[in-house]
């Protein structure tokens, strides 16, 4: 054993080891050993086994005090009256819990204890399984009956930070007094976030380029506000427009977006959004209802007269849509979610309020087919619009080039860690029945920067028709974000 400090502790006689149990890490893997008198810290270059975490805090959660983990470290601390002996023997590391008072401290675990040892269990196993909603309700029931066990308080917090409730989450993490890498992230984005994005699109004639600047914070326990400024620059080519001009035609346009949440219940949010184009005095606003968890909610939402820049034309001509859409996702199986959203879509310019009109379906299935070392799924995707009606210009010309597409996609995706960094890779075919094939490939990355920071970038090639866009597009995306708490 190595890393040891001065502080190690001095064990007692092995007749009075109570238990001990295996952790277990991927084939290779490095494990370095940092104790203390009263916690265990592990460090590592590979993954730990889900699985083996959860079959150690079935056979020690009585002597448990706290167990948590990030991609790289692992902290243990026992209960009271309890000291911990490891030992390394390659990938696995086991831990022998040591009973200080032999009397006291020798009887088997109570059954509060069993019951509460099988619902970390059963958290734990949401959380890896994507159940979400069901990991946080089963987590607060839980810090309910036992509100000053920390390890619960720390595990109601994993389960809200996974559930994407960073605000809740960061409270819980500090009540937990967890200090880690993973916590202290969280806690700094729980007063909000601010980002810096560039995102460039092209294709067949037409491209965009997109710069902006965007803050989120928190007003309230339950409500955020989210500011937004906006530039694009839009460039068609003569074929685009079907117009008789020498040159391509480019122009630009500032939009400002404003978004207020608001969380009545843990489980609703109400999205208020408003939306202005500052160069035309171009205004639109909407709401947005979404009920339920990140694995499995309903949503229904309906904006008006929103700035909307899709088509060339509308970037010359005040572009606006209007939107009433309805849909839902689902978490079916550990391996297997869905989502799914229906939608009709009114397009509007300057002079045309009824420009056009479609119905839209967007869904998706992905299948994980493995989560270790790399997690690679399999989905399929429909993108789809429409038609319903097109507004016609004196001469027969559509106001819009808008026509019907339905995109069928099959991808598949591969991610993991390279160090600090998420990569996520994904390739596949796209078939629009109404005409026109072609490949998808894409590449992102994900930098964590310090506690506060994060940089995200991602470029790819894609065959999926859009409004706008009617044959194959390239994309290139930069954002840099920052958490506005300390972290700390």
């Amino acid at each position: 054993m190595t890393g040891f400090g001065d502080d190690a502790l001095v064990y007692v006689s092995p007749k009075d080891v109570a238990s001990s149990s295996t952790l277990i890490w991927q084939d290779g893997a490095r494990l370095r050993l940092e104790q203390h008198v009263d916690e265990l810290v592990v460090h590592f270059d590979r993954m730990i086994d889900e699985a083996s975490i959860a079959d150690f805090e079935a056979e020690a959660g009585s002597y448990v005090q706290t167990l948590r983990w990030n991609d790289d470290s692992l902290l243990l601390r026992p209960n009271p009256g309890i000291q911990i002996q490891p030992d390394i023997t390659g990938n696995r590391l086991v831990v022998s819990f040591l009973v200080a008072d032999h009397d006291a401290h020798s009887e088997p675990a109570t059954p509060a204890n069993a019951e509460r040892d099988l619902a970390i269990v059963s958290i734990r196993a949401d959380i890896a399984s994507g159940f979400m909603g069901s990991a946080r309700r089963k987590a607060e029931q839980l810090a309910i009956a036992r509100p000053d066990d920390r390890y619960v308080r720390r595990l109601l917090a994993d389960a809200q930070a996974a559930d994407g409730d960073h605000r809740s989450a960061a409270k819980s993490y500090m009540q937990a007094g967890a200090r880690d890498r993973a916590a202290m992230r969280t806690v700094a984005l729980a007063p909000g976030q601010a980002s810096l994005w560039g995102t460039i699109r092209g294709g067949s004639g037409f491209a965009q380029g997109e710069t902006g600047a965007r803050a989120t914070v928190s007003t309230g326990d339950r409500t955020m506000l989210g500011v937004s400024l906006r530039y694009l620059v839009t460039r068609a080519d003569d074929a685009m427009l079907k117009r008789r001009i020498v040159s391509d035609i480019e122009t630009d346009a500032t939009l400002a977006d404003i978004t207020v949440t608001m969380r009545p219940a843990p489980r609703l949010a109400i999205d208020l959004t408003g939306s202005a184009w500052l160069d035309t005095g171009v205004v639109g606003g909407g709401a947005r209802l979404v009920y339920g968890s990140s694995d499995t909610q309903m949503r229904v939402g309906y904006g008006r007269g929103i700035p909307d820049l899709s088509f060339a034309e509308q970037a010359l001509d005040n572009g606006t849509v209007s939107q009433l859409s309805i849909g839902g996702s689902a978490q079916i199986l550990p391996e297997l979610r869905s989502r799914v959203d229906l939608g009709w879509r009114h397009y509007g310019l300057r002079l045309v309020d009824d420009a056009a009109e479609s119905l839209t379906v967007a869904g998706q299935i992905d299948y994980i087919v493995s989560r270790r070392p790399i997690v690679l799924s399999l989905g399929y995707r429909i993108d789809a619009e429409y038609v319903q009606s097109v507004a016609l210009v004196p001469s027969g010309r559509a106001y819009l080039p808008l026509g019907n597409r339905e995109n069928h996609t099959v991808q598949a995706f591969a991610s993991g860690a390279a160090g600090p960094v998420l990569l996520t890779g994904g390739a596949g075919w796209t078939i629009d029945r109404y005409g026109g094939s072609g490949p998808n490939v894409s590449l992102a990355a994900g930098v964590p920067l310090g506690l506060q920071w994060q940089l995200d970038a991602g470029v790819g090639m894609t065959s999926i028709s859009r409004p706008g866009y009617p044959a194959r597009q390239t994309f290139g995306r930069i954002e840099l974000r920052r958490g506005l708490g300390s972290g700390r």
